[in-house]
């Protein structure tokens, strides 16, 4: 049963959308709104940020006191891939920076409608590529991402896969990824009136809008329908009562085909991406020290250690 902090705060959640009367359409606005959520989704204590740009791209450093500085976690925001930002996600990515022992950068990725696919995995590329020529060994960087930014984590691997020579990183961690913009999954209509936070009759044209003139399940806008071998260690964090449950059982058999080492937690009851809300939910900060343990585990190695030692054991 979840606890009664996460069922007040559903409750809340249910109750704000209908006094506020919220249109999903209107996304200038909803951007507006989730601004006024920063106070509320701060940073933790004992947590150092730096805002920067890379190539235009803005981006901020977080970096917990007394973490390893060697590692880092390259946050991917979600919100649909048309809302979101640094300030809505920055307090979720230091605080699984806190957990994982490491640093993390978070980045504001180009968002659609302005900025149709293939903006976003452009972003976040460069992102990657900008922590490779900056020494960080790819041995000791990890990819996270909740909702979109799950399923751009994901677009992201691919894309790194398929460039030559460019090496990928240690592992990945996702939280109810979006990796399915058609929401063909069964969870979609089952789990409809469940979930507060998406609703899929609101959100169905934000898909259409990131693939733009790509089609809705081209692999790297929809990453459920790609090739997916050749990627590293990777959780998926999602629950069982959510719109994209199925997304995360889907992907997680797709991967397990594709002989990735996957590892699928699905969590009772929970509302999308609860992770977000750690300080009011205990299941929140559980599931955080838990990827933070997997980010832990497997950013250790150098990138060219792992992979001889990959090499032995195969």
């Amino acid at each position: 049963m979840p606890s009664f902090s996460h069922n007040l705060l559903k409750l809340s959640a249910n109750n704000m959308k209908r006094v506020m009367g919220v249109d999903l359409n209107n996304i200038p606005r909803v951007r507006n709104l989730l601004r006024l959520s920063g106070p509320t989704l701060s940073l933790p204590s004992g947590v150092e940020s730096e805002l920067n740009s890379w190539e235009n791209l803005p981006v901020e450093w977080l970096r917990p006191q007394g973490t390893r500085k060697d590692r880092v976690i390259l946050f991917l925001h979600g919100g649909g891939y048309a809302v979101g930002s640094i300030q809505t996600h920055r307090g979720l990515a230091a605080r699984l920076a806190q957990w994982s022992n490491t640093s993390a950068v978070i980045i504001d990725y180009r968002l659609a409608p302005e900025h149709p696919f293939p903006a976003a995995l452009e972003d976040a590329v460069m992102a990657y590529q900008m922590l490779i020529g900056k020494g960080y060994d790819p041995g000791h960087i990890a990819l996270a991402g909740d909702s979109a930014g799950g399923g751009l984590a994901i677009a992201t691997m691919l894309a790194i896969r398929d460039m030559p020579g460019m090496p990928m990183p240690a592992c990945c961690v996702c939280f109810s990824p979006w990796v399915d913009l058609s929401f063909s999954g069964e969870s979609a209509i089952t789990q409809a009136d469940f979930d507060p936070i998406v609703r899929v009759q609101e959100v169905t044209e934000w898909g259409s809008q990131y693939a733009g003139t790509y089609p809705i399940e081209y692999p790297l806008v929809s990453p459920l329908f790609a090739e997916l071998h050749g990627l590293p260690p990777i959780l998926i964090q999602a629950s069982d009562k959510e719109v994209l449950s199925d997304d995360a059982r889907r992907l997680a058999v797709k991967l397990q085909e594709a002989q990735v080492d996957v590892h699928l937690q699905l969590w009772p009851e929970l509302m999308h991406v609860w992770q977000l809300f750690w300080r009011l939910v205990p299941e929140a900060d559980d599931a955080l020290k838990a990827a933070g343990s997997f980010i832990d585990a497997h950013t250790h190695l150098p990138h060219d250690v792992a992979r001889r030692e990959k090499k032995t054991v195969e």
